[in-house]
């Protein structure tokens, strides 16, 4: 069977209902098309890399692009459902593989992190040339909420 694909939008609303941190290890996160976009504007400057080649990326930029995560493995049933995901970074989600969430910490987001109001560099995303309109659409529908 194969695998269902998680929506674009149920992505981004994850990512903004943790405040753009992974949920394993608390370290912020980056919204990967503006590295790629960035990575355009400026090639070889390690912002992306298409197949997040090791060493081929800037090390911040490597380990901690947003992912969604899920916290049942879908190996394990899991569904791609909110309830169901969390915000990762790449580093995180490499780490924990298929593991069942009885074997990794979950941690809550704490209200000083929540403060600083970081956003992945998802605002600075429509303001850079090649923005598809599609991303666009899905990070204001989430920065209104």
């Amino acid at each position: 069977m194969a695998r269902i694909k998680i929506p674009r939008s149920l992505q981004v609303a994850i990512f903004h209902r943790d405040h753009w941190h992974c949920r394993y290890c608390l370290e912020p996160v980056f919204f990967n098309p503006t590295l790629k976009l960035l990575e355009q504007m400026s090639p070889g400057h390690g912002y992306y890399h298409a197949h997040s080649k090791s060493g081929a990326k800037l090390s911040l930029f490597q380990r901690r692009f947003a992912t969604a995560d899920h916290i049942v493995p879908v190996a394990n049933g899991g569904e791609n459902s909110a309830e169901n995901l969390v915000t990762a970074c790449w580093e995180c989600n490499l780490d924990k593989r298929d593991r069942n969430p009885n074997e990794f910490t979950i941690r809550d987001v704490p209200a000083i992190v929540v403060a600083v109001n970081w956003d992945g560099l998802s605002s600075i995303y429509a303001k850079l040339p090649g923005a598809k309109q599609e991303w666009i659409g899905i990070i204001r529908n989430h920065q209104c909420q």
